[in-house]
């Protein structure tokens, strides 16, 4: 991550399984409308990387700095995440 003064630290985080909240967030990015879905995506993937062991929030500068892709990318990576660790409970 890039801090105000530009110099870059590397940032390890556990993310956490989600809250219904959260689930309700990624409903929302499904059902978004075209001109709504980077901001419901950004809010999704901003609420994924918060909720995290250390309760390090991820600044927002940070999420709106990523493009579609990134965003896709981590939303991809957690929903994968998530099922596996379902289906290890199981």
């Amino acid at each position: 991550m890039e801090t105000e003064d530009g110099q870059t630290h590397k940032v390890e985080l556990q993310i956490e399984p989600p809250t219904v909240k959260q689930l309700e967030r990624l409903t929302a990015v499904a059902k978004a409308d075209e001109t709504e879905v980077i901001t419901e995506l950004r809010d999704a993937v901003g609420g994924i990387l918060s909720k995290n062991k250390t309760r390090y929030r991820v600044p927002a500068a940070y999420i709106e700095n990523l493009d579609f892709d990134q965003l896709s990318g981590i939303l991809t990576a957690y929903m994968q995440w998530v099922a596996e660790e379902k289906q290890a409970k199981n």
